[in-house]
């Protein structure tokens, strides 16, 4: 009776765990993040943990990106900044961890639960979104500008000061819920429940042309490009291409998302990546420019040998930024907005080697084990580290960490359960179709 109600309650964190991702302050986050971590640890004798780590070889893999930043302390000069990085990446070895764990209580269907209650956190946050800025139209009179030419100012604003999440992170997380989406879509067979996934789906759809990140989408089409090629049969790639047309036709047509798209970019290349901080389209390219610049800079005399250490990258990157007379990035210290970057500067090729095995292998794994959703997410992950530190921001760790974990570590868990040994996202058979199995993923 006891083990039937850990294992439920920690079922439950996970769900929490993912519902408050997206929603809550990162501090009550990491809360919860905790409490999953010890009881998960309690609930297992620790010769049987250590037996399934020292078996698993991606557990090492995933965990030797956070000893690496350990081992990077060495070097370092500031220490502080180092462990205050290391607190925030620690949900990298943590979670698998807690999956290994907890791999007695974690079934298909709960991780698909668990799937479902991060797209409920971030339809929260959706609808959050369009219930204060309706209060504040209410009250100040509907102006089409606020909801659409100034949202890159309100959004901002509202995320912070209310769910504490920037909108390329939202936008990050809301095309990993389309393909989730997608997917339950594909084995669902209830006329309600497809009408109400239909549903979810098209305001996930309407919520990232609005948000009009552009990295946010133009991750969206890669990946979906990736899932069409990879998931449809004919007719279905005619009508999910159809759609796709008529998307970036609507998303061209649009006078905010022409001003994003193709105005903004021009006016920061035309500048010179000088930076007009009055301009909220054209000033995250322009800064990004400054930003790269300073980045490669810091790679010359050798430094991308061995980098900077774990805490000094950042340092050195603001010493950039003074020598090049970047005040606007003086005042702001951002990091180097590019996770390969930012590898780098801390422990030069070896750790975006170390970085590039960590996302190809687990991708090239999902691929032959026909998990069409993990290999989409380390594609989007993948993708997005192109214009974001996920890595050095809770809401971005924890993302990848929690997902990476459950959805890679997944095939350990059907060794304790024979009758889980199905990939999380079991292929559809056409009509007259013989089941050919591929190879899973083993990670034994």
């Amino acid at each position: 009776m006891r083990g039937i109600l850990i294992k439920k309650l920690i079922e439950w964190l996970f769900y929490a765990v993912a519902f408050t991702l997206p929603l809550l302050q990162e501090s009550w986050n990491s809360k919860i993040i905790v409490l999953l971590a010890l009881l998960s640890l309690l609930s297992i004798k620790p010769l049987d943990l250590w037996r399934r780590i020292k078996s698993n070889k991606i557990y090492w893999l995933f965990s030797s990106l956070f000893l690496l930043d350990v081992i990077g302390l060495i070097p370092s000069d500031n220490i502080q900044g180092g462990l205050g990085y290391l607190e925030t990446k620690a949900s990298v070895i943590v979670f698998p961890l807690v999956v290994l764990a907890a791999a007695s209580s974690l079934t298909k269907q709960i991780i698909r639960n668990i799937c479902r209650a991060f797209a409920l956190g971030v339809l929260t946050v959706l609808f959050g979104y369009f219930f204060i800025l309706l209060s504040t139209s209410l009250k100040t009179g509907f102006d089409i500008d606020y909801w659409f030419q100034d949202r890159l100012t309100s959004i901002p604003l509202i995320a912070n000061a209310t769910f504490n999440i920037h909108p390329s992170y939202l936008s990050l997380y809301i095309t990993f819920c389309i393909f989730c989406v997608f997917e339950e879509l594909r084995t669902i067979h209830t006329k309600w429940a497809q009408l109400l996934y239909g549903i979810v789906l098209l305001v996930f759809l309407a919520s990232q042309l609005w948000l009009n990140s552009r990295m946010g989408l133009i991750g969206f089409m890669i990946v979906g490009i990736f899932y069409i090629a990879y998931r449809a049969n004919k007719k279905q790639k005619l009508i999910v291409g159809v759609g796709a047309v008529a998307f970036i036709i609507i998303l061209s047509a649009l006078p905010f998302a022409q001003e994003r798209f193709i105005l903004a970019p021009l006016r920061a290349i035309q500048h010179a990546g000088q930076v007009n901080a009055t301009d909220a389209d054209s000033w995250p390219i322009a800064f990004r420019v400054q930003i790269y610049d300073c980045s490669i800079h810091l790679l010359k005399n050798n430094h991308w040998l061995a980098g900077y250490g774990t805490g000094d990258s950042k340092d050195k990157l603001n010493e950039c930024y003074r020598e090049m007379n970047y005040g606007w990035l003086v005042a702001r210290r951002p990091d180097a907005h590019n996770e390969y970057f930012a590898q780098l500067h801390r422990h030069g090729i070896g750790g975006l080697a170390l970085f590039l095995i960590c996302l190809i292998i687990p991708f090239r794994k999902a691929v032959q084990g026909d998990d069409v959703v993990y290999a989409a997410f380390i594609l989007l992950f993948a993708l997005s580290c192109l214009s974001e530190n996920l890595l050095s921001s809770q809401k971005g760790v924890a993302f990848y960490s929690l997902f990476n974990s459950l959805l890679c570590l997944r095939p350990v868990l059907s060794s304790m359960d024979q009758s889980d040994n199905e990939p999380l996202n079991p292929k559809v058979l056409s009509p007259g179709q013989t089941d050919t199995p591929k190879t899973q993923v083993d990670v034994q």
